[in-house]
């Protein structure tokens, strides 16, 4: 009696889906953190578009959330050409987030007279998301660089969401240790477990991104960037 053998799954063929549950993951939380603060009070109370500044920048943030899930549906299904010409799309909204990220820390700055020295933070997560998405399109074409690139992007985000976590774990979310770190442990260990090694872009992206998160608070507190905060408050968005 012959049995039919089930072919092995390759380690490489499993970290692309640990990558993807990874992506996922910082989706969630993002998610999370912006329908708890703008999208479920609709439920309960007339929205407040004192800002409308806010409200765009959220909406954007949105939009490329769902972006991000439909790129991850096109790349499950095949579907590799759709999903590289809708990346070229998507450029435009990274572009607006951007705009619009810059715009709210504006906005922040005019609303909240102590902060200036934390609006570092901020500004600093929209730009390395940019510069991540940018390489990511640029290496659009190599895939195992493009993934890592795209994860990237997302971990100075979820440092956000996570820093009152990392407040209560470490007493600081900028100096050190945070939370958001947990994801490029996951990278690392993926990269480990299938390559036995790091991907260049695993290991000088993490590294980059650690050094901004530990460098960004005492650089807020100096008075070039208390000069520019001032700046900003000044533009009245």
């Amino acid at each position: 009696m012959s049995t039919v053998s089930t072919p092995a799954v390759s380690p490489l063929r499993r970290g692309r889906w640990f990558a993807l549950a990874l992506l996922l993951a910082m989706i969630v939380l993002i998610a999370y953190k912006h329908s708890a603060l703008f999208f479920v009070p609709w439920l309960f109370r007339p929205p407040d578009f004192s800002s409308a500044i806010i409200h765009m920048h959220v909406a954007i943030v949105a939009s490329w959330i769902l972006l991000l899930l439909l790129q991850i549906v096109l790349v499950r299904a095949g579907r590799v050409a759709w999903h590289r010409r809708l990346g070229t799309a998507g450029m435009a909204l990274a572009v607006l987030m951007l705009l619009f990220g810059i715009l709210a820390t504006a906005d922040m700055l005019a609303r909240e007279p102590d902060a200036l020295a934390r609006s570092i933070v901020p500004i600093t997560q929209i730009l390395s998301f940019a510069v991540f998405v940018a390489l990511a399109y640029w290496k659009r074409t190599d895939r195992e660089a493009h993934r890592r690139l795209m994860l990237l992007a997302m971990v100075d985000p979820v440092f956000g969401v996570l820093v009152p976590y990392s407040h209560q774990l470490f007493g600081s979310a900028d100096r050190f240790l945070n939370l958001s770190w947990i994801f490029l442990l996951f990278l690392a260990a993926n990269d480990l477990w299938t390559r036995r090694r790091l991907h260049p872009v695993t290991l000088w992206g993490s590294l980059g991104l650690m050094l901004l998160q530990d460098v960004r608070g005492p650089l807020g507190q100096t008075g070039v960037w208390l000069a520019i905060a001032h700046w900003m408050r000044a533009w009245g968005v």
